[in-house]
């Protein structure tokens, strides 16, 4: 939410052609508010040096099958672009006041709450939102044979909630740091994540040093059978 503040993010109006959104770049520029393009920071932008579009509003994911979902969805979004512009349809009506609160929406509430459904700019459940996306983009989707896999992995996203919400989940279970430990094991590729042997050994013994006269047999006040058995 915060990244919205800056002058050059979050979505961006519709531009006629290449050359008006380079002249659009140019007149930021000229205004001293950036000093190159590459501060361009629009959810979605063309490259400054490739010949591709790059997805800027979420490029912070801790599991790589969030990356992967993440860039078929985009592929398949593009591509349903670039089938409308070819067939003659209208791809951009010029407002994205509704994008910009869909976005907010996004980022407050994840997967857990509700989302705007891009199609009638209403609240709705996000896993109705996701679905109603994936069956909208099946097309394109299944034209870069991507359907299965893309499909399998939103409902495993859904499944097993947004990194924000495993990150409060482990930090209800056990503690802040144990968030830092998640992200680590799953940066890493790690399915299910266990503390290190050496801080639940830490933590063992600032339990017993805590417990007054319960000793190392597991009494009751100990704290080792929770610590050793979670």
């Amino acid at each position: 939410m915060l990244w919205q503040r800056w002058p050059t993010a979050g979505p961006v109006g519709c531009f006629k052609s290449a050359a008006d959104y380079d002249a659009a770049v140019d007149d930021l520029v000229r205004t001293g508010v950036i000093s190159d393009p590459g501060m361009i920071y629009y959810d979605v932008r063309p490259s400054s040096h490739l010949r591709t579009l790059e997805l800027r509003i979420c490029d912070a994911c801790p599991r790589v099958e969030t990356v992967v979902l993440v860039a078929g969805l985009f592929r398949a979004l593009v591509t349903e672009a670039l089938e409308l512009r070819a067939s003659g349809a209208a791809v951009c009506d010029g407002r994205h006041e509704w994008l910009r609160g869909a976005s907010w929406r996004a980022a407050r509430s994840g997967l857990e709450g509700a989302l705007v459904d891009p199609r009638t700019h209403r609240e709705a459940p996000a896993a109705e939102v996701v679905r109603g996306l994936l069956a909208r983009l099946r097309p394109a989707l299944e034209a870069h044979g991507d359907w299965q896999t893309v499909r399998d992995l939103a409902e495993g996203a859904l499944a097993n909630g947004s990194a924000a919400e495993r990150m409060r989940r482990k930090a209800r279970e056990e503690d802040l740091l144990a968030c830092t430990d998640l992200l680590i094991a799953e940066t890493r590729g790690a399915r299910r994540h266990r503390r290190p042997a050496a801080f639940a050994r830490r933590k063992v013994q600032r339990s017993v040093q805590g417990g007054a006269g319960s000793g190392v047999q597991g009494g009751a006040g100990s704290g080792m059978p929770e610590v050793l058995g979670g």
